[in-house]
């Protein structure tokens, strides 16, 4: 009985011993599995999502295509379904029972708004695209987020993608219980044999002397040292040399188990997992990453750059629009006329400054506030291509800076330039909250502000005109302000001492009214805002008594003015951008302006 008890535990150690060594190998399941779909055969479009291949554990996974002309972009679920719901799409989903893709066709949604055209492969949406190479088929092995997903599409739109699917996973191995397995069937094994061993040894006791047998296997050590009988030392040693080899195979076979189970993957966690980031729980998947938002400076800055050089408003429209459309516009058509004209837009240079302000939504339009450096010289583009990493977010602002506001409007459009202000050299900027984060976009009529955004434009239109007499004075840190220093009554009044000793004599006057686009208010996160809005300053010249004011080439190069006339309306349209604290903010209550750009736009008699 006693022998059956130490050959039981030793049984059922090995056979544990043996499904926990199977369980790491061949019964861990296979390492690789290819799923395949044919729905893209006939569609244009298709989409997988990152939590539908999730659902199949694994380490590794990439996805070919047979077809080159095709692409594959990456970007966050919701976009890409933007994308695709007016066109008609196929949902590729993981059937984890079948270990199979399956196809649920999608048809287009009916939509009287208009789509951008900007081709698949050029949105700004993608966090990532890869185009198919001339004579190899498309390889996409980059890992995806649990809030991404994949489209597949075809490079020409209305085109069938032509192609089967093929998504080849390396799987998972499920190990998880191996290390339980092996370290009980070690137990199990060692206590076999030690059982084993105690048993012999009590058996050889009643072998040997009765008297003076104390100590630790006595039976054994009597049976080694026993010579009487040569029958009795052969069955003695090998009945050492069986307990030896007991002994040394239970070591052995637990020192591996021991082994073995001591790596991680061999044991079920139990643990609670991590807390998702907010990242990770999707909540602000759309908010651009880095390497998005670094290729849409370098797309805008190629653009702008190229327009510049030419003096090209239409290369311009491709990323330019509203407000900095117009002044750029106005500039080129300027500076076409009179080659001798001294303002010149600064170029833009694909180095971001640092600040940055990102509105966190999964609608449109969607808008974008970040500080890029310039350079007053046409720049050699090349040589910043590479640099347009974030910098600190407490840079230092120079004379240099530029603030870009920009605005897509649609899935099927990218972003556009709003407005572009030069920024005050040596401010300090707002303190705002990570960009990965994102802000929110606020109402016009937002009343936690010291003022409501719709009403900014209007008091600052009033502080131009009036300067000092403006009952709105108060609330604005007028300090350092170019704009108040050169236009509104600053400008009538330089232009009264101008022509003061000359012998012809002209009137003038001022208006300033708010620019038909509405402004555009960004929380910083620590409950004030960056609000840019645009005001038009209608400077207005009379020629007294029968004198006339001969019409210079700037002034007809933007009107249908010629020769000589009595009276010139110039309209320059500034772009102002302005910090406004919020409510009981004590520490810096007025509103300051933290950047500005003014341009002549316009002319008329």
């Amino acid at each position: 009985m006693r022998y059956t008890l130490a050959l039981g535990s030793l049984l059922l150690g090995l056979v544990l011993l043996l499904l926990g060594v199977g369980k790491a190998t061949f019964l861990a399941g296979p390492t690789e599995l290819s799923l395949q779909s044919d729905a893209t055969q006939q569609a244009s479009y298709a989409v997988i999502p990152a939590a539908e291949l999730a659902k199949l554990p694994h380490k590794n996974r990439s996805l070919e295509l047979e077809r080159t002309e095709a692409v594959l972009a990456v970007g966050s679920l919701n976009d890409v379904v933007a994308w695709v719901v007016p066109l008609g799409y196929e949902m590729l989903t993981v059937n984890p029972d079948s270990r199979s893709l399956v196809s649920q066709s999608v048809p287009a949604e009916t939509s009287s708004r208009d789509l951008g055209s900007v081709p698949v492969a050029q949105s700004d949406l993608w966090q990532e695209v890869k185009r198919g190479e001339a004579g190899s088929g498309l390889l996409f092995d980059s890992e995806l987020a649990q809030d991404q997903a994949l489209l597949i599409a075809t490079s020409e739109e209305g085109k069938s993608i032509g192609a089967v699917l093929t998504v080849n996973l390396t799987l998972e191995r499920k190990t998880q219980w191996a290390g339980p397995l092996l370290t009980a069937g070690g137990v199990f094994t060692v206590l076999g044999a030690i059982l084993y061993i105690i048993f012999v040894d009590r058996d050889r006791r009643g072998l040997g002397p009765r008297r003076g047998q104390t100590g630790v296997f006595v039976g054994l050590r009597n049976t080694f040292r026993s010579s009487r009988l040569k029958v009795k030392k052969r069955a003695a040693g090998q009945d050492s040399r069986i307990a030896g080899r007991a002994v040394a195979a239970a070591g052995l076979m637990t020192v591996s188990a021991l082994l073995l189970s001591g790596c991680a993957q061999y044991w079920p966690d139990f643990a609670a997992p991590d807390p998702l980031t907010k990242e990770q729980q999707g909540q602000n998947s759309v908010v651009p990453n880095n390497e998005q938002l670094s290729r849409i400076v370098h797309e805008l800055v190629t653009v702008s750059d190229a327009a510049d050089t030419e003096l090209n408003s239409e290369i311009l429209e491709e990323r330019f629009t509203g407000d900095a459309l117009a002044q750029r516009k106005a500039n080129y058509q300027i500076r076409k006329a009179d080659g001798d004209y001294a303002v010149v837009p600064p170029y833009l240079l694909p180095e971001r400054i640092g600040y940055e302000l990102i509105q966190d939504t999964d609608v449109w339009p969607r808008t974008i506030f970040l500080t890029l450096n310039s350079s007053k010289e046409n720049p050699d583009l090349e040589a910043f291509i590479g640099s347009g990493e974030a910098g600190s977010a407490g840079a230092k602002i120079t004379s240099s800076t530029l603030g870009v506001l920009m605005t897509q409007n649609d899935p099927h459009s990218n972003y556009q330039v709003s407005r572009i202000f030069a920024l005050r050299g040596g401010i300090q900027m707002p303190q705002a909250a990570p960009a990965v984060e994102g802000t929110a976009v606020l109402d016009n009529v937002q009343s936690s502000l010291v003022v409501a955004p719709k009403d900014l434009a209007v008091y600052y239109a009033d502080l131009l005109t009036k300067g000092g007499e403006s009952e709105h004075i108060a609330i604005f840190n007028a300090e350092g302000d170019a704009v108040l220093g050169r236009g509104g009554m600053s400008w009538v009044k330089s232009e009264e001492e101008r022509i003061a000793n000359q012998e012809h004599k002209a009137s003038f006057s001022v208006s300033v009214a708010p620019r038909e686009m509405v402004p555009t208010a960004l929380s910083t996160g620590a409950g004030g805002a960056l609000v840019a809005i645009s005001l038009v300053e209608n400077r207005v010249t009379e020629a007294q008594g029968n004198t006339e004011l001969p019409v210079g080439t700037v002034v007809k190069s933007v009107s249908d003015l010629s020769g000589n006339v009595k009276k010139i309306e110039q309209q320059v349209l500034h772009q102002l951008l302005f910090y406004v604290p919020k409510q009981g903010n004590t520490e810096n209550a007025k509103i300051q302006l933290l950047g500005s750009a003014s341009e002549l736009i316009g002319a008329n008699g």
